[in-house]
């Protein structure tokens, strides 16, 4: 049942930080969320990141946390809001990560 809590706030944090990523960037910025990972105690989290252009940079994101964070307390209802950590990811990394799950996911077919 804890499981199921922590994919659901895991989904529920990545949907609205990919909406607030999409109103208050700049067109060129063009930042694509891959994931959140919440900590099983809430208080962390890791927001995995590519961006098309290249162009982002954790400083600039880091501009952002404290208005991140307001938004988040008005749509993600939890005790304590967990803190945000960013982790930019190359889009190489997450193209080879996707040929990895499609292999495994072949692999549970013939099973």
């Amino acid at each position: 049942m804890k499981g199921d809590r922590l994919e659901r706030v895991n989904t529920l944090m990545l949907i609205e930080i990919a909406n607030f990523l999409a109103i208050n960037s700049k067109e060129d910025f063009n930042i694509v969320v891959n994931s959140v990972v919440v900590s099983p105690d809430l208080k962390n989290a890791k927001v995995f990141l590519t961006s098309r252009t290249g162009m982002a940079k954790i400083s600039i994101l880091n501009r952002f946390k404290p208005k991140l964070a307001k938004y988040l307390s008005k749509k993600v209802k939890l005790k304590y809001l967990p803190k945000i950590e960013f982790e930019i990811i190359s889009p190489q990394t997450v193209d080879h990560l996707e040929l990895i799950y499609e292999q495994i996911e072949k692999l549970k077919i013939f099973k």
